[in-house]
């Protein structure tokens, strides 16, 4: 994070939860819904949100690369975008098992499948 900084480029209003469950899609256009998650952030946070709800439908990551090209059109991404997005993943996967192992018995389902998705995101591995 210390990398991409805080600058304008980097950082805003971010949806937060912005997954296939958040989207209404109308012929070629994705509106988003469900703001209650909005906070000022990092950009690749979202992407990172919406890369590993790809990841559940589209293992092999071909939809990445046109999300990825998509999303330039509109703003900048950094040369390791990829990497970083990865990283943002992992850190909130992280998150929410910490959050969930603090949670009372319905959790520890959810905590798995959090665990599950950052195995495989490691599992993948992230380069250097």
């Amino acid at each position: 994070m210390e990398a991409l900084g805080e600058e304008e480029s980097a950082t805003g209003a971010i949806h937060g939860e912005l997954d296939r469950r958040h989207a209404l899609f109308h012929e070629d256009e994705m509106r988003a819904i469900g703001f209650d998650r909005c906070r000022w952030g990092y950009f690749l946070y979202d992407l990172s949100v919406t890369s590993v709800d790809l990841a559940s439908v589209d293992p092999d990551g071909t939809l990445l690369g046109p999300l990825l090209e998509g999303y330039h059109t509109v703003r900048p991404l950094p040369a390791d975008a990829e990497r970083l997005i990865d990283l943002f993943a992992i850190l909130r996967h992280l998150l929410c098992v910490d959050r969930l192992n603090g949670i009372a018995d319905g959790a520890s389902v959810a905590a798995r499948e959090h665990r599950h998705a950052l195995h495989a995101l490691l599992e993948r591995g992230l380069g250097a």
